[in-house]
């Protein structure tokens, strides 16, 4: 299928699914992932938002990690 859209109604789109995605209590939800990837198709680079969130999950995730060795539970 092709879509005659012009640059700026792609950049609208865009812009609206990034913005949703932004209000979203779960934006990586299985449920979005066909979304995200056609979203991913229109525009390829990653949102500082996106990068954000998976640094806060890293950081938590040690923190959850540590805290479990201070417990005496090895991970």
């Amino acid at each position: 299928m092709s879509l005659n859209l012009t640059d700026g109604e792609i950049h609208g789109l865009i812009a609206y699914a990034r913005d949703k995605f932004g209000d979203e209590r779960y934006p990586f939800a299985p449920a979005l992932r066909p979304t995200r990837e056609a979203l991913a198709k229109l525009d390829p680079k990653p949102t500082p938002a996106t990068e954000a969130f998976r640094a806060e999950l890293g950081t938590a995730k040690k923190e959850q990690a540590a805290a479990l060795t201070r417990l005496g539970i090895r991970v």
